[in-house]
């Protein structure tokens, strides 16, 4: 080994040293040292470019993984850092396509094949990241994380057997795993098991007290039991101790709607929105409060906004819908209702709502077999 190559190595160490202790620059100007004395060096060039990537820094990171790849093709690593690289930059074809490169030249990394299916799993491709899970707990079986990671994929895709499956294994080999009575809680909820998901959520928060998002969905879970003034608590609570979210004030705005404490609800509802008003959730909230005050033109004004940030959530749907029936605009009622009912045929609700317009409409054999089908379920 040279001289030079001992030098470069020992200033990479220094540089590693340097981006733990969060010196960020003086990492940067050990690893430029390091490829001065040696400007082959593989691991400097990834380590600058890793290094790069967590200042945020990321055209300057994928610059130099692209000059190091053009003179080390068959470099796995590299090939990696690049792919993490494009997937923090949006650019997940171009991610998957080095990934793919990488498994060719390392098939058996189980790393870099679950770090494959984070990016997968981002795109939507949700069957083929749990492929790759799979495939690395079958070069790992002791990766706790992927486990979690393909539980968690499973309950995205409605296989909720397998992902509580997933959860207890891991449980069973990591009992004080917060993310996986969490994950597994978050199934339950699903299922509308209430009393496991709040015996989940509860055990998760009793080891990660600071786990807000266990709290969130906790509160959710004790609203959808009935459980009103415990979920009031968990939301509040949440906002005192994580501070002022939408999704947090939300959640307890929808609370004191169901409750009947509407000035309450609007009150969560307008904060919630001030501090993203993209959050469709919290506009369609408002929107049904204000429907349930009779206030039927603001109640379209909100449910117009959420359905033009998220036209695909049936819930909102048929409530602009029963809104549009309640001021008999029939038509526009029935457009809503279909709608809804296309994207969830199983929502009694949206099938009732439309038979009643059905039913306003005079169209009283349509009226008679939406009401039917709805109260056969």
């Amino acid at each position: 080994m040279s001289g030079d190559t001992h030098s470069a190595e020992n200033l990479v160490n220094h540089a590693l040293e340097f981006r733990e202790q969060g010196r960020f620059d003086d990492a940067l100007q050990s690893l430029r040292a390091a490829l001065e004395q040696d400007p082959d060096h593989v691991q400097a060039t990834g380590e600058l470019a890793i290094t790069l990537g967590q200042m945020g820094r990321l055209p300057s990171a994928l610059e130099v993984l692209g000059q190091a790849i053009s003179r080390h093709k068959n470099n796995s690593w590299l090939l990696t850092n690049r792919a993490i690289a494009h997937g923090l930059a949006g650019k997940f074809d171009a991610a998957i396509a080095d990934f793919d490169r990488a498994v060719e030249l390392s098939p058996n990394d189980p790393i870099l094949i679950a770090s494959r299916a984070d990016t997968k799993r981002v795109m939507g491709k949700l069957e083929e990241a749990a492929a790759d899970f799979t495939t690395a707990l079958r070069l790992d079986a002791s990766m706790i994380g992927v486990l979690v990671g393909r539980g968690d994929i499973f309950r995205e895709i409605g296989d909720y057997d397998m992902a509580i499956a997933d959860f207890d294994a891991v449980i069973s080999r990591d009992p004080g795993n917060p993310e996986a009575y969490a994950c597994r809680g978050e199934v339950y909820r699903i299922q509308e098991r209430w009393e496991e998901a709040v015996e989940d959520f509860t055990r998760a928060l009793s080891i990660s007290p600071e786990y807000d998002s266990a709290l969130m969905s906790r509160g959710i879970a004790y609203r959808q039991a009935g459980r009103r003034e415990e979920a009031l608590q968990d939301f509040t609570q949440l906002i005192e101790s994580f501070g002022e979210s939408s999704s947090a004030l939300a959640g307890r705005g929808e609370t004191y709607r169901q409750q009947g404490q509407y000035q309450a609800a609007l009150a969560d509802f307008h904060r919630a929105i001030e501090l993203d008003p993209e959050d469709a959730s919290a506009c369609a909230g408002r929107g049904e409060t204000y429907r349930r005050m009779y206030e039927y033109e603001a109640a379209l004004k909100d449910f117009d906004r959420a359905i033009g940030i998220d036209g695909r959530d049936s819930w909102i749907l048929a409530r602009r819908a029963e809104t549009y029936r309640q001021l008999d605009r029939c038509d526009e009622a029935l457009d809503d209702f279909n709608r809804a009912i296309e994207l969830d045929p199983e929502d009694t609700w949206a099938i009732s709502g439309r038979g009643e317009t059905y039913r306003q409409m005079g169209r009283f054999l349509d009226a008679t077999a939406d009401l039917e089908r709805a109260g056969s379920r």
